[in-house]
């Protein structure tokens, strides 16, 4: 059995590549869940055009923390 404690804490990592309109969506998915993820992380896989920063941008709210990785091209 499973016990929740105090200090759990939900990660979500999203994985992008050129897919603003999936992002988005997979955006509104967490912000639409019950317990919203305490650190979430987007990876950005080379985005050519800067949209990815704008939109993780627009959604801070989203956890406690939120990183973007960009790694510059597409891993």
């Amino acid at each position: 059995m499973h016990t929740q404690h105090a200090e759990s804490k939900l990660w979500a990592v999203l994985l992008t590549y050129n897919r603003p309109a999936d992002l988005r969506d997979h955006l509104a998915a967490l912000r639409s869940q019950v317990r919203r993820p305490d650190h979430l992380v987007v990876v950005d896989n080379g985005d050519l055009d800067g949209e990815t920063a704008t939109i993780v941008a627009a959604h801070r709210d989203l956890g406690q923390d939120v990183s973007l990785v960009q790694t510059g091209e597409n891993l």
